[in-house]
């Protein structure tokens, strides 16, 4: 993901540069739909949209495999309390805490489920990849009359950031099904107890897991 961060940071600086030069070397034609500033509006609003995604992701895909994985009734274990650090956005620090663990049998059938229920099922994955999709395409087929008319070296930048979320989006997705449809064996993993009401364990504090 850390790839995808930086595509994102150098997006956002391409679209404030480009826009910074729309009334001298980027000038536009006044007949196109869209416009130069709304469609660099639209590359910056999906670079800020990726960001949160790359926190997203990877928690939602072992939570949808752990919620599966209780509910076919996959033998677990109570291991007690541990001491582990957690990450804390809304203070952006680690810190202590102590929480129940147990560790659960995970087979290979139950991983490929839900691997493949986050890309269908899941709005948020699938808003995802739907918009890499639009903003590649709006990147691929600019400049034109819907779009813009701008041919300047800025705006070339930004296109080839578009399109890089593209093929980001493409090589990642088929990286994850790579790995989870074939690497990964049958496996037993260790993870938090949610101390409210749940349908399962905790995806987000996953310990480490070992082949079986």
């Amino acid at each position: 993901m850390f790839v995808s961060g930086l595509l994102s940071l150098w997006q956002l600086y391409s679209c404030y540069y480009a826009l910074n030069l729309q009334d001298t070397k980027c000038k536009d034609d006044e007949e196109v739909t869209l416009g130069f500033a709304n469609f660099i509006y639209i590359q910056m609003a999906f670079a800020f949209f990726n960001l949160p995604f790359l926190k997203q992701f990877q928690p939602r895909v072992v939570r949808r495999i752990l919620k599966i994985a209780v509910e076919a009734g996959s033998p677990t274990q109570p291991l007690g309390e541990r001491t582990h650090r957690q990450w804390r956005w809304q203070k952006c620090a680690s810190e202590e805490i102590r929480s129940e663990w147990q560790s659960i049998d995970i087979k290979m059938e139950i991983v490929r489920q839900g691997v493949r229920e986050t890309f269908l099922y899941d709005l948020w994955v699938l808003g995802y990849f739907i918009a890499c999709i639009g903003i590649g395409v709006l990147s691929i087929i600019s400049p034109n009359q819907i779009t813009h008319m701008s041919t300047c070296s800025a705006i070339v930048s930004v296109h080839l950031n578009g399109i890089g979320f593209l093929v980001w989006a493409l090589t990642y997705g088929l990286f994850v099904v790579i790995f989870w449809f074939f690497w990964w064996a049958e496996a037993t993993v260790e993870v938090v107890v949610p101390s409210g009401p749940s349908s399962g364990p905790s995806g987000t504090s996953v310990g480490a897991s070992s082949a079986v």
